[in-house]
């Protein structure tokens, strides 16, 4: 948990009970990573979503001793791995600040080409960030806009735990069109 604590802000972070009850449940898969030594420097979670077929990939962290060792792509490419081999959905999502879609963009998510606003847990409001995707196929650069949207509502109304009536649904479900544009991120680089 201090790793969780350390790496995301107050406003990004699911209760710590929640998190705790989804990872023993199974909702969650938790990797952790160890240094030569042991210490645990990283961590990823993702959410597996088998009645909508995603995967959330919900965080990915580095303790800030460790932060510019390459754990961070480390664990990404291990979870995308897990993603392709193990869970085997349709999609994998991931939201991320400008910095961090940079990054994952890198290694070779796309950018939904949308406006997207994260709710903010425990507390009122939406963060924009960017929503990118893996897609299980590799080829396909158009989500179906129905598609996503199932996808969307799902997250914002069993993880970030929302009313389904609650505005921030309804706001961010009105911005995804019939067709949703992936694209390259960030714009004129090839992934890794």
């Amino acid at each position: 948990m201090s790793l969780y604590r350390d790496a995301f802000e107050a406003w990004e972070r699911e209760p710590e009970a929640v998190l705790a009850e989804r990872v023993s449940a199974g909702r969650y898969v938790l990797c952790l990573a160890r240094d030569a030594k042991g210490a645990p420097v990283g961590f990823y979670i993702l959410e597996v979503n088998r009645d909508v077929d995603y995967v959330m990939f919900t965080y990915v962290g580095v303790s800030g001793a460790a932060r510019g060792k390459g754990y961070g792509a480390v664990l990404v490419r291990d979870a995308v791995r897990r993603f392709r081999e193990e869970i085997r959905a349709e999609w994998m999502l991931i939201e991320a600040g400008d910095r961090q879609a940079v990054f994952y963009g890198r290694l070779g998510f796309k950018r939904l080409d949308l406006i997207y606003h994260a709710p903010r847990f425990e507390e009122e409001g939406a963060a924009p960030m960017h929503l990118l995707s893996m897609s299980a196929d590799h080829d396909s650069d158009i989500i179906d806009g129905p598609r996503l949207a199932e996808m969307v509502r799902h997250n914002f109304v069993h993880g970030y735990r929302l009313d389904p009536a609650d505005q921030r649904v309804r706001r961010q479900l009105a911005l995804i069109g019939q067709r949703v544009r992936r694209v390259p991120w960030p714009p004129g680089e090839d992934a890794c």
